[in-house]
């Protein structure tokens, strides 16, 4: 392995159902290539004189086959222009001082921004539209609140830790928000503008367990072995919904809350082609390499069909 003082490009990223996104690059570490199941691959082009990215290409038997979106920069190497693969113009972007003054969509919206430098940093202090919006912003950086002022005279304040995260607001309408934040960062506590308060309970992993709403109701969540995947769901009332998944994290099976199943019958590739509801009938799905769906048969036996450009 090498030290720590080296960097480490990333080359490949494949889950357990062999779905990968594969990075090329040049000996000095610049990405070229990436490529993904389903034989999808795109090229990275560089061709400005400060090594900025400047066409998207889609590549198919090792051949550029269509361009699929251009950048360009001004000067300075700062971003100006994103034309997308029908030769329109759908971001464009200015700039003051190397801090972006304006930008606008294919549609004509205009954004503007003004900025002013507070605590060593430049900041957005005035921010307008050609649609009408406009807000004024202020900052202590000492007590970390910021507040932004709309177009009505309305004023907005949100609070920060020290980790940048939001920790109480008011909004618009005068209405407070309270959140407390557990040593991982995670919301275990929200109080509400009327003071009641919502609780929520996490493992180890950072996934939640448990949330409890101001009148004292639980909702109780458990999972698929060390994923996300959530296996049940116990409601205040005494209810379940249940989940069922193979081991790669397909999913087979969930039953309602009255215990009824729908069943799902996946492919290799992860991807559900037969769903029999609690009432045995069966819907059908087909599948292209893109993992797009070409054909729906619902259960009378009706069909519909998908292309794709």
């Amino acid at each position: 392995m090498p030290d720590t003082n080296t960097e480490v490009p990333l080359q490949r990223i494949e889950n357990v159902l062999g779905h990968f996104l594969h990075f090329t690059r040049t000996p000095d570490g610049r990405l070229t290539d990436i490529s993904a199941t389903g034989g999808t691959r795109v090229h990275l082009h560089y061709d400005n004189p400060l090594g900025r990215l400047t066409d998207i290409k889609r590549v198919v038997n090792n051949e550029a086959v269509e361009t699929l979106t251009q950048y360009r920069y001004d000067e300075h190497g700062q971003l100006s222009t994103v034309i997308n693969r029908n030769g329109d113009t759908v971001r464009s972007f200015s700039y003051a001082d190397g801090l972006m003054v304006t930008h606008s969509n294919a549609l004509g919206l205009g954004c503007h921004y003004r900025w002013q430098t507070l605590g060593d940093k430049p900041r957005v202090v005035e921010h307008w539209t050609s649609d009408g919006e406009h807000y004024h912003f202020r900052y202590d950086l000492d007590s970390r609140t910021s507040w932004a002022t709309d177009v009505l005279g309305r004023e907005l304040e949100v609070q920060y830790n020290a980790d940048h995260r939001v920790v109480a607001s008011r909004d618009y309408g005068g209405e407070r928000y309270a959140i407390e934040l557990d040593e991982n960062g995670n919301m275990v506590g929200l109080t509400l503008p009327d003071g009641n308060r919502l609780q929520f309970k996490y493992d180890e992993f950072s996934r939640l367990l448990e949330e409890t709403d101001p009148l004292g109701r639980k909702t109780t969540y458990e999972y698929h072995h060390l994923t996300t995947l959530v296996t049940q769901v116990s409601y205040p009332d005494g209810s379940t919904w249940r989940a069922r998944y193979d081991d790669k994290g397909n999913l087979l099976a969930e039953f309602d809350a009255l215990g009824q199943m729908t069943e799902y019958l996946n492919s290799d590739d992860g991807l559900p082609h037969t769903i029999i509801d609690a009432t045995y009938k069966s819907k059908y799905l087909w599948w292209n390499t893109l993992a797009q769906v070409e054909r729906y048969q619902d259960c009378s036996g009706k069909s519909t069909y998908y292309r794709y450009d």
